[in-house]
């Protein structure tokens, strides 16, 4: 009868049945068994059991309940009959003196957390018929050292493996295609990990913090290793990675001992630090195909000496290869169109041979920072294309190695001075962006360009100005004053100061018009009245004016506003004397830092 109490002949065990209250099932339990009636053991029923040593499931049950057994702490053993097809969530979570576990064909699912440190658990063998071991499953098994997983299991959850820190190898059986993010991470012992699966991509930080891992085999059917997937494997010196793969996610590999790579043709891109320090890496062989190399992708790989690029790289970011300290060449191929963002390989002391083509857009005061072989040596470099692209253009030239005595002769033509190099970079842009900048060279300059020069954009779609502002050289605040008492302050120089100041009245109320917070930026794409090219020389103005600093407030009547703004060289001179140039501007004298 359902709510009575069935005692065996053996003391102290009880005879669960259905439907029985928390009341009717004493807490000093220590062995219990269910009726052979009992299909589904309920939710929480037996919930801290600290006392409880050995449960009998009977044949006919289907069904373990979420947290039917949690942190039943003395429980050490439980054989789940095979008419069972679901260990609910949380089902034996804390039971941490559980030491041995039967599953038995007929099982379907392992539910999230169902043995969540079951921290004495050493060995578990999962039947084909399970298909999903779920989130957190085995997570913090800290003694489990054996796990056999067979055909049949079909998805392996975030977290599955988490902390199982005695586990040493794993196999992932054929028919897995699923696998969640930080399903094995920091498995301190694990040392091999065989994916000989169906899988498309191995899930954020799949292997992350695997210490020992020292053997990694992948399907032939990945595509993608996510992000953190084998972040700080130590040990792992060696991949071989399977053509077919397309993706190396963010931090893939950061921290590893990797000696050689040798990237598929088939890889189209690298991510953010996907090799960073790697400091043991010493070859890698990009396949023709790559097409983006994310910022810092190989940052701090300090045993790296070559690179030799494929044409088919489109992009490489910020500090790709920055502090690749034994780096002493870079190759690109002829028909290369690479773009390099800035500082690709700063801090690269040991380079001394950069090859690029002349189809390659670079900027070279930006990508060699620190590098000191290549461009503090005496006896010159090799960049090809960085200095051969000056041989038609020798003022540039000039510039460049900032030769006063060569350039003041060459400018005795203005035809030459009025060319524009590969890059679009007139000498302007090339006396302000070198890093001897001399204010001689640039007042020489200056002394031969008229107010459009300063205001010529590049084929980056940057000014003079914007080189200048961001110079850090020890001539750069000089350069400035100058350029601001020749182009702004003088009267004479023709940039319209009367339009500018009925202009400026325009752009200033549509500026305190915007929400708070806006860029100066803002003020290109506002919807103004004035023309194109005047609504440009306004925004430059403000940008010189505004940009180049961190103002901290605007007032406006009784309105304070904040604008966040980019903090640049040269600022404490450029803001005053601009803001005076528009001294009938109140919207703007009244606060002149």
């Amino acid at each position: 009868m359902v709510g009575r109490r069935s005692w065996r002949t053996r003391k102290n065990i009880f005879l669960y049945k259905a439907d029985q209250t928390e009341d009717e099932i004493p807490r000093n339990l220590t062995h219990i068994d269910v009726h052979e009636s009992v299909q589904e053991i309920p939710e929480g029923v037996f919930v801290e059991y600290a006392s409880l040593v050995d449960i009998r499931l009977p044949q006919g049950l289907r069904v373990i309940g979420p947290y039917s057994f949690t942190e039943c702490a003395s429980l050490e053993h439980i054989s789940v009959p095979s008419t069972v097809e679901i260990i609910g969530e949380g089902a034996f979570l804390g039971c941490t003196g559980l030491r041995e576990v039967e599953l038995f064909e007929g099982l379907k699912t392992i539910s999230k957390q169902s043995f969540f440190c079951c921290e004495e658990l050493q060995s578990i063998s999962v039947p084909s018929s399970v298909n999903i071991i779920d989130w957190g499953a085995f997570e913090r098994c800290t003694s489990l050292t054996d796990v056999k997983l067979r055909i049949g299991l079909e998805r392996i959850g975030g977290e599955a493996f988490l902390d199982c820190g005695s586990l040493k190898e794993m196999t992932v059986p054929s028919t897995v295609v699923n696998l969640g993010e930080n399903a094995f991470t920091n498995c301190a012992l694990l040392q091999e990990l065989n994916l000989t699966c169906r899988l498309l991509d191995t899930g954020l930080g799949m292997a992350s913090e695997c210490k020992a891992l020292s053997q990694v085999k992948f399907p032939s059917t990945l595509r993608i290793i996510n992000s953190e997937a084998f972040e700080h494997c130590t040990d792992l010196c060696n991949i071989i990675l399977p053509q077919g793969l397309q993706v190396i996610g963010n931090e893939a590999f950061l921290c590893c001992c990797l000696k050689e790579i040798a990237l598929p043709y088939t890889v189209k891109s690298i991510g953010v630090q996907a090799f960073a320090n790697c400091s043991s890496l010493r070859e890698v062989h990009f396949g023709e195909g790559l097409e983006t190399i994310a910022d810092e992708a190989f940052h701090g790989c300090s045993d790296l000496t070559g690179l030799s690029l494929p044409s088919s790289i489109q992009i490489i970011g910020t500090c790709a290869f920055a502090g690749c300290w034994n780096l002493m060449g870079v190759e690109f191929q002829d028909d290369a169109t690479t773009y390099l963002e800035p500082r690709v390989f700063s801090g690269c002391r040991a380079l001394v041979t950069v090859s690029i083509p002349s189809s390659m857009k670079v900027y070279p005061e930006e990508l060699f920072v620190g590098c000191d072989s290549l461009l503090g040596s005496e006896e010159g470099t090799i960049l090809q294309r960085l200095t051969d692209r000056f041989e038609s253009h020798p003022i540039h030239a000039a510039c460049y190695h900032s030769s006063m005595s060569e350039l003041s002769t060459l400018l005795i033509r203005k035809s030459d001075y009025e060319l524009v190099d590969c890059y679009g970079m007139t000498p302007l842009h090339i006396a302000v962006t070198t890093a001897k900048l001399e204010k001689d060279i640039l007042c020489c300059l200056l002394d031969s360009f008229v107010y459009e020069d300063v205001c010529r954009r590049d084929d980056n779609g940057r000014t003079m100005m914007d080189y200048l502002l961001t110079n850090s050289s020890e001539g750069a605040t000089a350069s400035i004053e100058m350029v601001l008492d020749t182009f702004i302050l003088c009267p004479s120089s023709g940039w319209g100061l009367t339009k500018w100041r009925t202009a400026i009245h325009t752009a200033v109320d549509q500026y305190f018009s915007a929400e708070d917070g806006h860029q100066i930026a803002a003020l290109i794409g506002l919807e103004a009245t004035f023309a194109r090219n005047l609504k440009m020389e306004i925004s430059s103005l403000l940008e010189l004016a505004l940009w180049s600093k961190r103002i901290q407030s605007f007032d406006r009547g009784d309105k304070r506003q904040k604008v966040d703004s980019r903090l640049m060289c040269g600022a404490d001179i450029v803001i005053p004397n601009v803001l005076e140039f528009f001294g009938d501007i109140p919207a703007l004298t009244s606060h002149t830092p």
